[in-house]
């Protein structure tokens, strides 16, 4: 693990030994779906529980697990304020690296704001082998290596303002709102 930056373990009431995590004032009591999705896959896969802390964390500590950003989803959110309230989801495990696992897109529209801390639900385990797949997961998405938030690649695969845009963009907006509809 040459060269890598490791976080500093603080006691739990800090946002799950995360440094320069603050806690939320609570956000809602219920998980968020996305939450309980990656809650359950990690206890079918792993057969662990995960823990769950809401907070503000510095987007400079955090690994992506994503090898791009969709442009329309990086203009919703920054224009329309797609899901913009909604707190990004991160996972971190013993070996001390936090990966983001969903919410992408906003940390990055927050990062290329000047802002540098994000609300966050941080997901935590004394797993190891969660940890090593997902720094598996973020060295493949990366090409190798990890990499930051801000060296994501916003990229355009529909064409911005095309028919196609239009379409992605309703299909994101009833995936939002779990709607069949049509969103104008």
């Amino acid at each position: 693990m040459g060269g890598e930056e490791r976080l500093n373990v603080e006691p739990v009431e800090r946002c799950g030994t995360m440094p320069n995590a603050e806690p939320l004032n609570p956000l809602n009591k219920g998980s968020d779906p996305v939450d309980r999705v990656w809650v359950e896959y990690v206890r079918q896969k792993f057969g662990v529980e995960l823990e769950r802390h809401e907070c503000h964390l510095d987007l400079g500590q955090l690994t992506a697990t994503q090898s791009e950003i969709e442009l329309i989803k990086y203009v919703l959110v920054r224009d329309e304020a797609f899901r913009a309230g909604q707190p990004i989801i991160v996972y971190r495990g013993p070996l001390g690296t936090a990966f983001i696992v969903d919410g992408h897109t906003r940390a990055r529209v927050v990062w290329d704001s000047g802002e540098r801390t994000i609300a966050a639900i941080l997901l935590t385990s004394p797993n190891v082998a969660l940890d090593m797949e997902f720094a598996q997961i973020a060295e493949n998405v990366g090409g190798g290596k990890r990499l930051h938030i801000g060296e994501v690649p916003v990229t355009d695969r529909v064409g911005y303002g095309s028919k196609a845009w239009k379409k992605r963009r309703e299909e994101l907006f009833r995936e939002l709102h779990g709607e069949r509809g049509h969103v104008k």
